[in-house]
């Protein structure tokens, strides 16, 4: 009778142990789906924070009438290049759809 007790106990620690380590597994797969998930949010965090800052500077250079940011803007918006200059590739998709349609050289269409 004591010997099959401590074969109950000994099962029973096994399969107590069994499973606190799958459940630790698991923990450790979450843990890492999380610090990926972070990482990626503090990415995006930065990239909003260096638009904001962007922002805030031609705001301000709009404010003092800064003739170089309404030229800068009014470029961008455009989509407007001197000559001899490389224009930057667009922004995205949906940059482009909220600049609408893109201006057309005079003598060209409606």
């Amino acid at each position: 009778m004591n010997i099959a007790i401590r074969l109950l106990h000994a099962a029973f620690a096994v399969a107590l142990l069994g499973w606190l380590v799958a459940a630790y597994v698991e923990k450790r797969s979450e843990l890492g789906k999380v610090r990926e998930a972070a990482a990626a949010e503090n990415l995006e965090t930065q990239r909003l924070q260096g638009e904001i800052e962007r922002g805030k500077a031609l705001r301000e250079g709009l404010k003092r009438d800064d003739p170089y940011v309404v030229e800068y803007l009014a470029r961008d918006r455009l989509q407007y290049t001197a000559p001899g200059e490389m224009a930057p590739p667009p922004r995205g998709p949906q940059a482009e759809a909220s600049r609408g349609p893109a201006p057309r050289a005079p003598g060209q269409g409606p």
